[in-house]
């Protein structure tokens, strides 16, 4: 098959659809065109701008918030659980120091009696 132009299709002129360069565009419809554009654009970027602040900034400033409130938190609970361990080793030396009061406490609060004792109510 052969792809050479016939004469007829030789003889027209080609054709092209090109989009109408901006010379070609009155000026006024420019001025209108620019005259709405900068302020959509200027309303849509800070529009953007609001939504990176609000939408990251923000939340991050509040979870650091209740992190640091947690962070008091855990360490009052550790300095309350500190002064327990120190109360707690101190009763147990003082068990391990004193018969006498191992005794007491194995009497009243475990109700336990001697070998040789019988307990009466």
């Amino acid at each position: 098959m052969d792809r050479s132009p016939s004469a007829a299709e030789a003889a027209a002129p080609a054709r092209t659809f090109d989009a109408p360069s901006l010379d070609s565009v009155e000026p006024s419809r420019l001025t209108r065109l620019a005259g709405w554009l900068r302020p959509t654009l200027v309303v849509l970027l800070l529009a953007f701008a609001a939504g990176v602040v609000f939408g990251n900034v923000l939340p991050t400033r509040f979870e650091l918030a209740a992190t640091e409130r947690r962070l008091e938190e855990t360490r009052a609970e550790n300095e309350r659980l500190q002064q327990r361990i120190v109360e707690l080793t101190r009763d147990a030396d003082r068990l391990a120091k004193d018969p006498w009061r191992t005794e007491r406490i194995l009497r009243d609060e475990l109700k336990m009696s001697g070998d040789d004792e019988v307990i009466v109510r």
